[in-house]
């Protein structure tokens, strides 16, 4: 009867705990936010790496790193084609396209994002920018309307 006992007592202590690990991120900062329709995670200080997955694991390299399914990518209209040339430049640069668009905002960043230039045309089908006043560097264009944009990375010498 003893070994019973201490059988059914081993058993009931295998079945009955046993170790569940979440996953959990040691950063100086960080949080996550969801609703119904998307989420974001966020923490500071890590870089890009991969995940490695099958249908019961996920690997990764220990850092946060969210479940991230794409089911589809859209591919952008060839319809919305602009050349800006010359590039590199040391002042003007012309922007042109084989068809005339309407209500096109055009906007001129420097590399860290400040946003340098905007400005409005109702229909072209080409302008130009002066970046005369602008100091060399690396600059980033985009053109848009209601259903297209297309970026351009300038390089002013």
């Amino acid at each position: 009867m003893r070994k019973v006992f201490t059988i059914l007592f081993f058993i009931s202590l295998a079945t009955g705990y046993s170790q569940s690990i979440t996953p959990t991120v040691i950063a100086s900062a960080g949080d996550h936010f969801s609703s119904a329709t998307a989420q974001i995670s966020w923490t500071l200080g890590e870089t890009v790496i991969e995940t490695v997955g099958s249908a019961s694991a996920i690997l990764t390299q220990g850092f946060h790193q969210s479940d991230l399914n794409a089911n589809s990518v859209e591919e952008q209209s060839q319809q919305f084609s602009w050349s800006a040339f010359p590039n590199p430049t040391t002042g003007m640069v012309k922007l042109s396209s084989t068809q005339t668009y309407s209500l096109l905002e055009c906007q001129l960043f420097t590399i860290d994002g400040k946003q340098i230039y905007s400005t409005g045309y109702n229909i072209a089908s080409s302008f130009q920018i002066d970046m005369n006043s602008y100091p060399s560097g690396i600059y980033l264009l985009e053109i848009r309307n209601n259903e297209f944009k297309q970026h351009f990375t300038l390089i002013k010498q």
